[in-house]
């Protein structure tokens, strides 16, 4: 509406100056063309007196004709430059609107491929066990079988979850037994944290991701839900015990950060454990 105010007064200043230019420049011929043939008027030569006369009355009027052209040219510059600095702000605001949207592609990019990443981790997870048969009471016959994948995790997983580890003084014996077994696989469990680990960095650090001072981590928090849904409860189990050892200790304080075991049951936690992993706040 202010727009169409400003153009308004600016067709109307050049209307009104025109017309008075106009008028400043024939006001002396209409005057003469008027006196011309009354008494003592015969001739131009006798126009002296009042062409001074005219000359102060029309100069003042084309001076205000200029003044009022200036003032539009004025007001159409200021409001050409307002236009010029309206379409710069929308296109710095379009610019950094497309930057931020570049950006945002080059984290999800990175981030799914980490999490395809994740699964091919998973998959790649094997180990042979060998298993024996009694052929005859003299003879055994020996077959091998291949565990991978989610199958090996929970294979690995499942004496962490025995019923034996029922008492809060047992905790140190459970931690050892995890020790044991991490040891025991620990080319394809390290892996496997490692990149987890880097997955949920990258979400924790990453410039592209914006916090809100209302809601912090609800962006963080959209993308750790996703990997979060990629975890068996073996794996949740096993990233809980991760995360008290040494080698997981700057994993544990993501783990509280973004309640990544969220989704495991205290009631799958064996009770000498479940003190520490209600105090951090899963549940």
């Amino acid at each position: 509406m202010e727009e169409k105010r400003k153009y308004k007064l600016y067709q109307l200043l050049i209307i009104v100056a025109s017309i008075i230019g106009v008028w400043g420049f024939i006001n002396p011929i209409l005057i003469g063309w008027i006196f011309k043939d009354k008494e003592g008027y015969g001739t131009y030569k006798e126009f002296g007196p009042v062409g001074d006369w005219i000359g102060g009355t029309s100069t003042p009027i084309i001076t205000l004709a200029s003044f009022i052209i200036l003032l539009a040219a004025f007001l159409a510059q200021k409001e050409e430059l307002q236009a010029t600095r309206d379409e710069m702000n929308l296109t710095r605001k379009e610019f950094k609107e497309q930057n931020k949207t570049l950006a945002r592609q080059r984290f999800e990019n990175t981030f799914f491929h980490m999490v395809s990443l994740h699964h091919s981790i998973v998959n790649s997870i094997e180990r042979t066990e060998t298993e024996s048969h009694s052929v005859s009471y003299t003879e055994s016959q020996y077959t091998s079988k291949i565990i991978r994948g989610r199958a090996y995790i929970s294979n690995i997983a499942r004496p962490l979850v025995s019923s034996k580890w029922s008492d809060v003084s047992q905790l140190w014996s459970l931690k050892q037994q995890y020790n044991n077994i991490y040891q025991e696989n620990q080319s394809e469990l390290g892996h496997y944290f490692r990149n987890l680990y880097h997955i949920i960095k990258l979400i924790d650090e990453s410039a592209e991701l914006e916090n809100d001072s209302d809601c912090e981590l609800e962006e963080r928090k959209k993308y750790i839900r996703i990997i979060r849904a990629q975890l068996s409860t073996d794996e949740l189990l096993l990233l809980l015990y991760n995360s008290l050892t040494d080698e997981g200790s700057k994993f544990h304080t993501l783990i509280i950060k973004y309640k990544l075991l969220n989704n495991l049951s205290v009631k799958l936690v064996p009770k000498a454990l479940r003190d520490v992993f209600v105090s951090m706040k899963q549940e």
